[in-house]
């Protein structure tokens, strides 16, 4: 008997947790715009932003570097989707940002 199950795609998505110090204060509050907005790629969290790494993103459509960035680095990765959680650790593979005098700087992880 041969089997003729044909394979669906699982509903699970698998997505990565990233820190929020890996977009930039300008980035954070595009975020926070986008996701007033009501666009359905990015969901506000209490600890971040639940969002969806868009292919198409581009720095002609506003998309800032940084979240270019993470997107494609989400996708190297095997993901679609990125949690940007304030509690989740930093990775040398992306820029870090801090707060000093209220400026936001790129530092080394």
């Amino acid at each position: 008997m041969t089997d003729t199950t044909i394979a669906t795609p699982s509903p699970i998505q698998p997505f990565i947790t990233l820190s929020v110090g890996h977009v930039a204060q300008a980035t954070e509050t595009w975020l926070n715009n986008a996701a007033r907005d009501q666009t359905n790629w990015v969901a506000v969290t209490p600890y971040g932003w639940f969002v969806y790494c868009d292919e198409e993103s581009d720095p002609d459509y506003g998309f800032p570097s940084d979240l270019i960035a993470a997107f494609t680095y989400a996708r190297a990765q095997g993901v679609e989707y990125i949690m940007f959680d304030s509690e989740a650790d930093p990775i040398w593979a992306l820029p870090f940002y801090i707060t000093g005098n209220g400026e936001w700087q790129n530092v080394p992880v």
